[in-house]
């Protein structure tokens, strides 16, 4: 059913227009007609881009913070990729990578570790072009190793995050600022004052050359 793939390649990249924008149920709503279009031609259950709407959805849903339909909704995408490329593949470890965020955002830091670990197993693994799919799990990793005080491990992963965020194509300055914020949370609990200042001072670097990159 062609019209039905386009209508929901359609609605997915809206959904995912909105959640930039910070319009959340907007997006859950386009998620959620786009699943609807797939189940009109029977390919849901069958196809990638039913794991990563089933994906999308469960992460608008937790931004929304619907932690319970969102579980729901992550766990039907882990079993949707999981017949369609395995778990070798960057759309299994963004899976993992979210239901390790919900974990996290529910407080439960050593489910959200241990989700983001495996993640991290598999992105280890991926080819260079992935190497952004990789920075992501060490970040999340890091913010959730933060959290119950593995400090110098944190520390670790965010600067190797940082340095696969500049090697991405294409480079995402959201995503470096984001980094550089946490090492220098984290510079400071290890009291090196001095390394979280320069952190700090580079994200603002960042954050300035992002809204004026012309100038």
């Amino acid at each position: 059913q062609p019209d039905d793939m386009e209508r929901a390649n359609a609605l997915c990249n809206l959904g995912a227009i909105a959640i930039g924008e910070g319009h959340l149920e907007e997006a859950e709503y386009d998620f959620r007609e786009a699943l609807s279009s797939l189940d009109h031609s029977g390919i849901t259950t069958t196809s990638k881009t039913g794991a990563v709407l089933l994906s999308n959805l469960a992460n608008a849903l937790r931004k929304e913070g619907k932690f319970t339909p969102s579980r729901e909704i992550y766990q039907r995408a882990e079993t949707v990729a999981l017949q369609n490329g395995g778990s070798e593949t960057p759309q299994y470890v963004r899976i993992l990578a979210g239901m390790a965020q919900l974990e996290y955002d529910c407080g439960n830091y050593a489910e959200s570790i241990a989700r983001n670990r495996a993640a991290l197993q598999i992105a280890n693994n991926l080819p260079q072009k992935d190497i952004g799919t990789k920075a992501l799990a060490e970040n999340n990793l890091a913010l959730a190793l933060l959290e119950t005080g593995q400090l110098p491990e944190a520390e670790s992963l965010l600067q190797d995050a940082i340095a696969l965020h500049e090697a991405s194509v294409p480079v995402d300055p959201a995503n470096i600022i984001q980094s550089l914020n946490s090492l220098a949370t984290v510079r400071m609990k290890l009291g090196n004052l001095e390394a979280a200042e320069q952190s700090q001072s580079e994200a603002i670097k960042r954050a300035a050359w992002a809204k004026c990159p012309h100038s």
